[in-house]
């Protein structure tokens, strides 16, 4: 490629960025994204009230059980407004495992739209349709 050509490349792509800086920053130069913040719910939260803006992530972390077949399940939420991720196991540490012990269940969201909302996550044996052993509650409101 002649050396022309590489000058031309790099002042159009320089160009291209300080376009793009310029663009993504406020009139007074500061960046024009907020700083997305992370709430992390437990056990003793439920039916407890939470403060989410949009882009905010929620993370519930509860403990579960999984050996005797219980589990924590998404029974409720509303899609306009929160959008789950997913849920995840978290394992104890080895020394502080026992056979068939508790772990956490951590069920992920990010707020799609500041308002208000509920999760409800249910304590089941998946293939029993009883009524939940538990049921977690957990509102969600724009600051």
């Amino acid at each position: 490629m002649p050396l022309h050509s590489l000058y031309c490349l790099y002042y159009g792509i320089a160009f291209l960025l300080s376009g793009y800086l310029a663009c993504a920053s406020s009139p007074q130069g500061q960046p024009t994204m907020s700083k997305a913040k992370l709430v992390t719910a437990i056990d003793k939260d439920n039916n407890s009230l939470v403060q989410l803006a949009r882009n905010d992530s929620l993370a519930i972390r509860l403990v579960s059980q999984p050996g005797t077949g219980y589990g924590w399940m998404l029974a409720q939420h509303d899609t306009t407004h929160l959008e789950f991720l997913d849920e995840k196991p978290e394992f104890r540490e080895e020394e502080d495992q026992l056979e068939g012990g508790a772990e956490y269940q951590i069920f992920r969201f990010v707020a799609l739209k500041a308002d208000s909302s509920v999760v409800v996550l249910h304590y089941v044996r998946p293939w029993k349709k009883n009524d939940p052993a538990k049921t977690y509650r957990l509102t969600v409101k724009e600051p």
